[in-house]
């Protein structure tokens, strides 16, 4: 078995989340697997960063805001960034299962 290896590397904030998200869009289904980390606006109009499970479209937060209550077992701190454990156990969990699936064609892997 042989693979292709493709990265996507353009500036911060031009839209390559966006861009990936789209073209998952096109591609036949249950082809694609892995996740994605767009922002997303939750409750009061408040932005924050998810896991977007391409195969399934399910969603799991990973990113603390800066107004939430931060539960300290379930914070995972890099230099500015304050992410949920939760949010990574759980995209680990799914690598897994990803690395197993024979009919995906492509594994998108976001940030």
């Amino acid at each position: 078995m042989s693979a292709e290896f493709h990265i996507l590397s353009v500036p911060v904030q031009c839209g390559k989340t966006t861009l990936l998200e789209s073209w998952v869009q096109t591609q036949p289904q249950g082809s694609v697997g892995g996740c994605l980390s767009p922002d997303r606006v939750i409750e009061n109009g408040r932005k924050t960063r998810v896991f977007w499970d391409v195969e399934t479209a399910s969603e799991v937060l990973f990113e603390w805001g800066a107004q939430d209550e931060i539960d300290p077992d379930n914070l995972l701190e890099i230099g500015r960034f304050r992410f949920r454990q939760s949010g990574f156990d759980w995209v680990q969990h799914r690598m897994k299962e990803w690395s197993g699936n024979q009919s995906l064609q492509t594994l998108i892997i976001d940030e």
